[in-house]
């Protein structure tokens, strides 16, 4: 197996591998889309989740304000029932003062200041009253207003215990799909990374294939260059007679033009060398004549150039005939042959048209002078001859015995 064999199955290898790396390559980067589109599912999941997280966020922001609401109401329940109590203590000590006042009246005149301080107490107790009364709706309507919000915050008690268990539930969820995702993105990351240190050293594969490839191009242009040289300086070998003398006179013109060349640099040599002129005359006049044998080789070379081409002509028109005659004579047709040996000479204005014009003008001769002897029908030794008139001797009579003859009676 050759150098140049070699070569170009090892640059078919290399170039079987860089498609089998390209088709991996392309591979890695289909995998690497869908671990992309993965990963934008899971952002959207998580910030999925984190929306759910910031509603959880707002309900126990709600919750904690609910909780704040009951609390301030509770704590100012707390004071009404603490003033209320008060404000009933003070009534119990004014009913007391004027239940002893009016206890000692029937034994005590009461002064003057005295009543005074009575009417003053009975006015306050009656305002005392009044306030006491009012105390009491203000009381009957806090305890509505209470119920009220006892049942709402009962109801949103439910409801933020149904949604601080959903908000449990999705925290959880969210939680084990945060980890799950951030495991896969984990797992991803480092399937990526090897990808990645993969691809990177095919990549470094496929640059040094391809210097590879190129300095095995390089080197596979310089063989065929070794190799045409050297097919240049061989001759080579000639098959017929006319491409012989045709590759001779070629490699003599070849011959005389390098010694043409090498004389036109001895010549140019000798003028810068010599100061006198015989020798350069000499060289010149040795070139002249090397220039004239040269344009004779050239016209020669022309010349059998010429012929060569003419007998190369004349070969395929040649064997262009010899097919024709040779299809022609598979044929049985004698018109038919003539027609096609005339339509070949008029198609064909060259020596083998003229033949065929006179191979097809004697078959017209040999059909025009055939002869066609009368219809005869062979029976056994006998054969019946039919005839278009009785002579006087009646030796022929039609729809007779003694119209039948054989052959050797009529000859004798």
């Amino acid at each position: 197996m050759s150098q140049t064999a070699q070569l170009k199955s090892t640059i078919a290898g290399q170039q079987e591998h860089i498609r089998s790396l390209e088709t991996t390559v392309d591979d890695l980067k289909q995998q690497i889309a869908s671990q992309t589109e993965r990963n934008d599912v899971l952002e959207f999941q998580v910030l999925e989740m984190e929306e759910n997280q910031k509603q959880q966020d707002t309900i126990a922001a709600k919750q904690s304000t609910f909780e704040s609401e009951k609390t301030q109401l509770l704590k100012e329940l707390d004071e009404v029932k603490k003033a209320h109590a008060n404000q009933l203590k003070s009534i119990a000590l004014i009913k007391k003062e004027l239940e002893d006042h009016k206890a000692a009246a029937p034994s005590v005149k009461p002064t003057l200041s005295e009543s005074e301080q009575v009417d003053a107490l009975q006015q306050k107790f009656e305002k005392a009253e009044a306030a006491n009364v009012s105390i009491n709706e203000e009381l009957r309507s806090a305890s509505k207003e209470l119920g009220k919000i006892r049942f709402q915050m009962q109801g949103k008690e439910s409801d933020l215990s149904r949604e601080r268990k959903m908000t449990e539930a999705l925290s959880a969820q969210l939680q084990s799909v945060v980890s799950s995702s951030q495991e896969e993105a984990l797992k991803k990351e480092e399937e990526l990374k090897k990808l990645k240190a993969t691809v990177e050293l095919q990549q470094a594969e496929i640059e040094k294939m391809h210097e590879d490839k190129k300095e095995a191009d390089q080197k596979f242009k310089n063989l065929e260059k070794e190799y045409a040289a050297y097919r240049d300086e061989q001759r080579p070998e000639i098959k017929t007679e006319l491409e012989r003398r045709y590759e001779e006179a070629k490699y003599r013109l070849k011959n005389a033009l390098e010694k043409i060349h090498d004389y036109e640099l001895l010549y140019e040599a000798a003028k810068k060398s010599e100061n006198d002129g015989s020798i350069s005359k000499h060289l010149e006049e040795e070139l002249i004549e090397v220039k004239e044998f040269n344009a004779h080789l050239e016209r020669q070379f022309q010349s059998q150039s010429d012929i060569i081409e003419a007998l190369k002509k004349k070969l395929l028109q040649h064997r262009s005939f010899c097919d024709k005659i040779n299809k022609l004579s598979e044929l049985e047709d004698a018109s038919r042959i003539q027609e096609e040996l005339v339509m070949f000479s008029r198609e064909n204005n060259c020596d083998e048209g003229k033949i065929a014009a006179n191979i097809a003008l004697i078959i017209k001769d040999i059909r025009k002078n055939t002869f066609y002897s009368p219809l005869e029908i062979s029976t056994a030794h006998h054969k019946i001859r039919p005839y278009s008139s009785v002579d006087s001797s009646a030796e022929w009579q039609s729809n007779s015995s003694e119209g039948i003859v054989s052959p050797d009676e009529h000859d004798e």
